[in-house]
């Protein structure tokens, strides 16, 4: 997969904002919006792949005029999907990873988990006609871990997760580190630096959305109503592309 490029969407970003040289946004301040940016289009996409699982348990049918198709929406977040990661218990729960933004399933020894909303989680707890086993476990996700009954099980679980987005290297290595344009001064002047750069966690073609999502940011914060309104008419000809 071909990762968001850093240096593209800060030169398309200069570009749109009709600057020269260092251009409206400087490194520093582009290097600042930069992981938002990449924060708020997970965060839509993610809204959007619950809204059509929400839909989907209510026999809604999803409107493919408002939104993308899900195939695209779940390959727009396939970067971000972790299979698998082995969870160890701490205590009584399976704590969750740190970067951890989505569950998407879990298993213990390849056979899956049940998972169940609170207030099944505490019937199947008192039921007698539905004996848990660790054959046929069943287990609750909370805010920060996972608990697993039978309380007996003490092997890792495998967690299948979407993960908060951070940084691909320009090599094409993932890390934890997020986005960031790095530079030489040359001539008094700031100059790409790729070696030291880190790319944006998610796929390539993305990279226009990025761009708006900095320029609002930065329009927004500065108040130049005209950079604004051009963002604005640019979103607005990209959902008409769209439909």
């Amino acid at each position: 997969m071909e990762y968001a490029s850093i240096n593209t969407v800060y030169q398309n970003t200069k570009r749109q904002a009709a600057k020269q040289e260092q251009g409206f946004i400087s490194p520093a301040d582009y290097n600042y919006y930069a992981p938002l940016a990449q924060q708020q289009e997970a965060e839509s996409l993610m809204a959007k792949y619950k809204l059509y699982l929400a839909n989907k348990y209510r026999y809604l049918e999803y409107n493919r005029d408002n939104f993308e198709g899900i195939e695209q929406i779940a390959d727009n977040l396939r970067p971000l999907e972790v299979i698998d990661a082995p969870i160890s218990k701490s205590g009584s729960v399976y704590p969750l990873p740190s970067n951890y933004m989505h569950f998407i399933d879990f298993n213990l020894g390849g056979n899956p988990i049940t998972l169940l909303q609170g207030e099944r989680y505490r019937f199947y707890g008192r039921s007698a006609d539905s004996t848990i086993t660790s054959t046929f476990p069943v287990g609750v996700l909370n805010q920060k871990d996972i608990k697993i009954l039978p309380d007996s099980i003490t092997d890792d679980i495998s967690l299948t997760y979407y993960k908060q987005p951070q940084g691909v290297t320009t090599t094409g290595n993932k890390t934890s580190s997020q986005p960031k344009w790095a530079y030489q001064t040359v001539n008094g002047e700031a100059v790409f630096d790729a070696t030291n750069s880190i790319n944006f966690e998610l796929p390539k073609h993305l990279e226009p959305r990025l761009v708006q999502r900095i320029l609002t940011m930065a329009a927004t914060e500065t108040r130049d109503s005209a950079l604004f309104q051009m963002n604005e008419a640019e979103q607005q000809q990209n959902k008409q592309e769209n439909l």
